[in-house]
């Protein structure tokens, strides 16, 4: 086997190693929580305990929610969500952050081509799941 083909395969290998979760299967990258994994981009959300589900914030006030971006991101897509007055708050695997932002600011955010979910951030997404109730 010659050098370069094998350089070739080495990269080739790597490559898809390295394939971004959202990529892989077509099915979309999942959120990681304390208390869920999910994959909203699928339609997939998780069963929540009642009573700790939140309809999110009235309009015109500030609340928590997801935001999942297609792929890696950007430094430029979180510039462009400071920018609108959003405030990101935490870094959640894979693609997303929680935020703090208004209803119609999410409603602007779901219609940017680079998000791939908005969610509220749902009260029971802070409890582990080893808890029992």
């Amino acid at each position: 086997m010659s050098i370069g083909l094998l350089i070739v395969l080495i990269a080739a290998s790597i490559g898809t190693a390295t394939a971004s979760p959202l990529l892989q299967g077509g099915k979309g990258a999942a959120i990681r929580l304390k208390g869920a994994t999910f994959v909203p981009s699928s339609g997939q959300l998780p069963a929540l305990a009642p009573g700790l589900t939140s309809a999110g914030p009235a309009a015109g006030q500030r609340g928590y929610y997801l935001v999942q971006f297609h792929g890696p991101v950007q430094q430029a897509w979180k510039d462009e969500l400071a920018g609108q007055g959003i405030e990101l708050l935490d870094y959640v695997p894979d693609y997303a952050f929680k935020v703090r932002m208004t209803p119609a600011q999410a409603q602007q955010t779901r219609a940017l081509a680079k998000v791939a979910w908005v969610g509220v951030f749902q009260p029971a997404y802070k409890l582990d799941t080893n808890l029992k109730g």
